[in-house]
């Protein structure tokens, strides 16, 4: 799930999308009645993020619920304000009577004092299922809160005290220490700018969403290419990375050369920038070439 918040306009585009198919299956029974037999069994993942319209979109499609599996966890429910309800969560055996709940309550990844702080917090929220989490890594580190009146006043002071622990030998190695943030993209410039003054090295990760990153984007050049046996200027570059095509790319050619390699053994990968063109979806062979447009024939 994207993590970045929507702003009004793609929030209404979501729930229009969600009602409209809703709507489809509330006024064609028959439709419902296929989609039944073809999905007989559903599992829904991070169930107490769903809204009130996906809900009903699911009562639709599982009918009584005897093939419905759903995994959530109450204890995670921060998209309220996209208008998810983990009531959805809550009253689920409600909804299906004759449910099975199984309680996940062991922490296979925190140590103790991480463990109990966090119980002692949210132990007090009603919205939840009564559970005791424990975990059996034993005990760790306590927990230490940094706060500040802003970003970059707690970045700054959390530089310092790395700092502090390095110089006093409790960290002995920079890249043993990982910095996790609610959004890369909103607050990681304070935290390494911060960092980098105090002499920390820095290496930022994540900071684009998926389809956004270098590489991401290469692929799915590649893929529409691929596919793309209605276009005849179509481009395919790839840049920076090492690119292999098996069987001559003759999923979208009946015949044509490997992909040749730009790189001398013993040397380092060169930067290049290869064009396929298209035009052996029409012909039957592919022309591999570093000159850009080059014709087929």
């Amino acid at each position: 799930m994207n993590n970045e918040p929507m702003n009004n306009e793609q929030s209404g585009v979501r729930e229009s999308s969600s009602s409209k198919r809703t709507d489809l299956l509330t006024a064609n029974p028959e439709i419902v009645a296929a989609l039944r037999d073809r999905y007989r069994a559903i599992l829904v993942d991070e169930y107490q993020d769903t809204d009130a319209v996906q809900e009903r979109l699911l009562e639709l499609l599982a009918g009584d619920g005897a093939g419905l599996t759903v995994v959530g966890d109450d204890d995670q429910s921060i998209y309220r304000f996209r208008g998810a309800t983990v009531n959805n969560l809550l009253s689920f055996q409600k909804h299906y009577p004759g449910t099975r709940t199984i309680l996940l309550t062991e922490n296979f990844r925190s140590r103790e004092p991480v463990v109990t702080h966090s119980l002692d917090v949210i132990v007090h929220n009603p919205a939840r299922f009564a559970k005791d989490l424990f975990t059996r890594r034993g005990p760790g580190s306590d927990v230490l809160l940094v706060y500040e009146r802003s970003v970059g006043e707690e970045a700054t002071a959390l530089a310092d005290l790395l700092r502090r622990l390095h110089s006093a030998g409790k960290i002995r190695r920079w890249n043993d220490v990982v910095l996790l943030l609610r959004s890369v993209r909103s607050y990681a410039a304070a935290y390494a700018d911060a960092l980098r003054a105090a002499g920390i090295p820095v290496v930022v990760a994540g900071d684009a969403t998926l389809f956004e990153r270098d590489d991401v984007q290469q692929l799915v050049n590649l893929f529409t290419f691929l596919g793309a046996t209605q276009l005849t200027n179509y481009e395919l570059r790839i840049t920076n990375y090492e690119l292999r095509i098996t069987n001559s790319v003759s999923w979208a050619c009946s015949a044509g050369s490997s992909l040749p390699s730009t790189n001398t053994p013993g040397r380092a990968p060169s930067t290049h920038s290869w064009t396929i063109s298209t035009c052996c979806a029409r012909e039957g062979w592919t022309r591999l070439s570093s000159s850009p447009r080059t014709p087929c024939g």
